[in-house]
């Protein structure tokens, strides 16, 4: 289990960190942001948001009100990421 998490934690961090590398690179390269790049930049953050979440809904102890709480907001997030990934996928 140790292994696991370790392996999960480190590479939803790597995946966080080039998230946060494109968002930077989209807002600071305005030749980027044509409909096609403002969709990729809400993608990205989409799916930083969802995969944030996810990683502190697991370290959430037991039934309480936070724990219902980072669940629901995961799953909206979850929602909100796939339904970028479908308004990306509209133009081709």
């Amino acid at each position: 289990d140790l292994a696991e998490y370790i392996i999960s934690l480190s590479c939803m961090s790597a995946s966080m960190i080039c998230l946060l590398a494109t968002l930077v690179t989209y807002l600071r390269l305005r030749v980027l942001r044509t409909e096609a790049g403002i969709n990729n930049m809400f993608l990205s953050f989409s799916l930083l948001l969802a995969q944030g979440s996810l990683l502190a809904s697991a370290h959430v102890q037991g039934p309480s009100s936070l724990c219902i709480l980072l669940g629901s907001t995961t799953h909206y997030l979850w929602l909100w990421m796939f339904s970028w990934t479908f308004v990306c996928s509209l133009p081709m």
